[in-house]
Formats: structure tokens, sequence, C-alpha cells
């Protein structure tokens, strides 16, 4: 029977990037990303509650709503795929999968969200570090 030979092939290519080195899956968002993150200046004053993300370990929120982190995978290139449960009130809860990626100084963060079987959408969220000093 060739289900399980199928079953393995789609394993391997969720483990697999296209180069074919292994993803490393995390507990959580990496430290670097954790804090919060604001589409412009305003976005990081102190009582704004839209305009950005505030990213911790286990959880993102965009002010009033907020997904639980399910899974954490690191890529090749730096960047994380994150899958998180958003819960919205009036709604069935939501999963979302995203890609969150650095600048190389840790300024910045662009996020894509991701449908399955697609590509990046081509919108992504770039968001400025909220406090960040150099």
């Amino acid at each position: 029977m060739t289900t399980v030979p199928i079953f393995l092939a789609a394993l391997s290519a969720m483990v697999l990037g296209s180069s074919g080195a292994a993803h490393k899956s995390l507990n959580g968002f990496p430290p670097e990303f954790v804090g919060r993150w604001g589409e412009d200046i305003g976005g990081c004053s102190p009582g704004a509650v839209h305009g950005g993300l505030t990213i911790r370990q286990k959880l993102v929120a965009d002010g009033e709503f907020s997904g639980e982190v399910q899974s954490v995978v690191r890529k090749p290139d730096g960047s994380i795929d994150v899958v998180e449960l958003w819960d919205i009130p009036e709604s069935p809860a939501a999963k979302s999968r995203s890609n969150y990626a650095l600048s190389k100084n840790g300024k910045s963060l662009t996020v894509r969200t991701l449908e399955p079987g697609s590509e990046y959408l081509p919108e992504p969220l770039a968001l400025v570090r909220c406090g960040a000093r150099r």
C-alpha cells in the first residue's frame, strides 16, 4: 500500500526546507523577537493599543486580541515560522501561520502571513522595535 510512503514524503517536505537543511523546532519565540513592535513611532507610544504587536515567548497580541503560540520553527535563513491559535470573541478560534524575520540590527521585524499550500502573502507587515536604541 502507498499510504505510508506518501505520508513519509509529506512529513519530510514539512521538516526539510528547499535547500534540504533541517529546520529547528523551538519552544516559543526566541528572546530576540520578544517585545513591543509598532508600525511606526506612534504605535510605540505608551497608550497605543493598535498599530503593532506585543510578542511574548508563548503569546502574540495585536492590541485587543491575542494568539497562543502553538509551534515555532527556525528556518535556515534565521527567520521563524510560527503557528498561533487566535481567540477572538464571537468567532471560532482561528489558526494562523506566519513568518517572522528580524533585520540584521534587530530593530525591525517583517511579518508575512502564510496560507496553506502557498507562498507568503504579498503584503508583509513591517514593524519597528519600540524603545530601540543604538
